[in-house]
């Protein structure tokens, strides 16, 4: 009886399509893994050849877990709580305080674009991004405070009432609305 052996061939794994907060969808990009964790461990620590090969070990993980999690595709925030159980699960704790420190920051910023009450405080308190808005006007007066505030709630009930994509486009400045 003969026997046909076959050769092993690497197959190249599907696609992985990451889902982003605004709903779009985008291939997965590890190199966005690999710098988020490199800017956190230049915040905390040298980075020397170890640290290095640390967070490469670390970027292979977090990726296999990912495609064998979620072989269809991953919500963006899917990622992030990976990435920190793998940073407390290799001990890595000034890392993942730095990142998840850093992610919380960014959380607090996005949500900030859209909250009006947030915005009339920075009005109230005299904010120098919105009183400046228009060196012309007087922010002291009540008009052009009546201007700032229609302004800053028009603002942020329209970012509310776009697409998520294109709100999140709009912050970027890569469109304008």
């Amino acid at each position: 009886m003969d026997m046909i052996v076959l050769e092993e061939k690497a197959v190249p794994a599907p696609t992985l399509f990451v889902e982003k907060r605004d709903g779009r969808r985008v291939i997965f990009d590890v190199d966005k893994i690999d710098k988020a964790l490199h800017k956190a461990a230049e915040k905390v620590m040298d980075v020397t050849p170890l640290v290095e090969k640390r967070l490469s070990t670390l970027v292979e993980r977090i990726v296999d877990e990912i495609h064998s999690r979620f072989p269809q595709g991953v919500k963006i925030y899917e990622i992030q709580n990976i990435v920190e159980h793998e940073l407390l699960e290799a001990k890595e704790y000034a890392l993942a305080e730095e990142y998840i420190t850093y992610r919380t920051q960014r959380d607090f910023e996005r949500s900030k674009a859209t909250d009006i009450n947030f915005s009339i405080h920075k009005l109230l308190n005299k904010d120098q991004a919105v009183v400046n808005e228009n060196a012309n006007k007087d922010s002291d007066v009540f008009n052009t405070q009546r201007d700032l505030t229609a302004g800053i709630v028009g603002k942020s009930i329209g970012l509310q009432m776009l697409p998520k994509h294109v709100a999140n486009a709009h912050q970027k400045g890569d469109i304008h609305y």
